[in-house]
């Protein structure tokens, strides 16, 4: 057993997707023809880029404002992701689109975002970067 599924089944983890892979995701959407897909991937994008805004101000930011900042922009995440479900009405005419309901339901069933520390062991480097984001599906 690799050193990933040890960790991941440690962790509950079902799938590990860096977030990167859910950024192209959404970048997908903001450029998908549909108008309410264009929406619901914008909003998205604007609640990971308000995460990593608070991620690359870590530095500068106390331990309590940081903590704000992440939780902030976490939930500006869920509740963009979450919007088709919770508010189905404001997709036309009460339809949701496929890719919209797909990552939606991704989110509510699977979704958990998670700031990642690798144990570190001195016989060899750990397999992810420490405090890299990554979302648990």
């Amino acid at each position: 057993m690799g050193a990933y599924r040890k960790y991941a089944g440690q962790c509950g983890v079902l799938i590990q997707f860096c977030l990167a892979h859910l950024i192209r995701e959404v970048k997908y959407l903001c450029e998908f023809p549909d108008p309410s897909v264009q929406r619901y991937g914008q909003a998205l994008l604007a609640g990971l880029k308000e995460l990593f805004d608070a991620l690359h101000r870590r530095a500068e930011l106390s331990s309590k404002a940081f903590a704000l900042a992440l939780a902030t922009g976490e939930a500006k995440v869920w509740d963009a992701a979450l919007d088709p479900i919770l508010q189905p009405r404001r997709y036309p005419h009460g339809k949701v689109h496929r890719l919209i309901d797909n990552l939606a339901h991704r989110f509510y069933l699977h979704g958990r975002v998670t700031f990642i520390s690798s144990p570190t062991r001195k016989s060899s480097p750990p397999t992810t970067p420490p405090n890299k984001p990554c979302v648990s599906w």
